[in-house]
């Protein structure tokens, strides 16, 4: 190469590399959420690049208890270890539980006033095999509304999910 080019492409890719390493952590979504409970018979899946649209999981939530209070919910189990490897130990898809997520969640559906929510709980270790009490709002302290891309993979997964007639 050029030893003019060599400090030129040297510095370029300096660059990248660190403009690579200033991305913020919580861009990255989580590589599956199961939705069950409520009126669903087995859990529903998103994952893949629909799951990444759910990247705003790991922040506070903005959303008022008033605006998610008495409305209907899917429990959620949000799961951030590989797409082959969601709880991390090698768990088929199949066989996964809520209770392996890393985190937990309520999603609340979009009405004709007010946006679809997921609040989670923090990420955590799994140290403990468990769901939260999904009767208590403060243990969902995180998240807030989706995207509208991220409502529609949520009503697709849903609507694929029901027995066709």
């Amino acid at each position: 190469m050029n030893r003019i080019l060599r400090p030129i492409v040297a510095v370029l890719a300096t660059g990248v590399f660190m403009v690579s390493l200033a991305q913020r952590a919580d861009a990255i979504g989580p590589s599956l959420l199961m939705f069950y409970g409520g009126n669903l018979t087995a859990p529903v899946y998103v994952s893949g690049a629909e799951a990444n649209l759910f990247g705003n999981l790991l922040s506070a939530s903005t959303v008022a208890e008033k605006d998610i209070t008495g409305r209907p919910y899917l429990k959620v189990a949000v799961f951030w270890g590989t797409q082959a490897n969601p709880t991390g130990r090698g768990v088929a898809l199949a066989n996964l539980k809520p209770e392996m997520a890393w985190q937990h969640g309520k999603y609340f559906a979009a009405t004709a006033s007010k946006p679809a929510v997921l609040v989670v709980t923090p990420l955590h270790e799994k140290k403990e095999a468990r769901t939260p009490d999904y009767s208590a709002g403060a243990a969902f302290p995180w998240g807030g509304a989706v995207s509208p891309a991220a409502a529609t993979a949520v009503q697709a997964a849903l609507a694929a999910s029901k027995p066709s007639r």
